[in-house]
């Protein structure tokens, strides 16, 4: 891959998973829906449960996201970082 190539993927967060997480909860967001769980945090980028909550485990404690627990079900939106 030219310099040029890999530069240009380096800069663009949608090439990890942490940037897809991050675009996937700000387009709910923006189309004013409910918070997502982390089932459908893994379905829409197809990967396994367990990795999904790492990933969103791993943004929490960075801030950029937040989790809202209602009995055993918890839903994750943007944190105060990523507003």
């Amino acid at each position: 891959m030219p310099q040029e190539e890999q530069d240009a993927f380096d800069r663009d967060p949608l090439w990890t998973q942490i940037g897809q997480v991050i675009w996937l909860l700000r387009q709910t967001e923006q189309n004013h829906l409910p918070p997502l769980r982390t089932i459908e945090v893994a379905s829409a980028m197809r990967i396994h449960q367990t990795r999904a909550s790492e990933l969103l485990n791993d943004l929490e404690r960075l801030r950029r996201v937040k989790a809202t627990k209602k009995g055993r079900q918890v839903t994750w939106s943007l944190g105060p970082e990523e507003l």
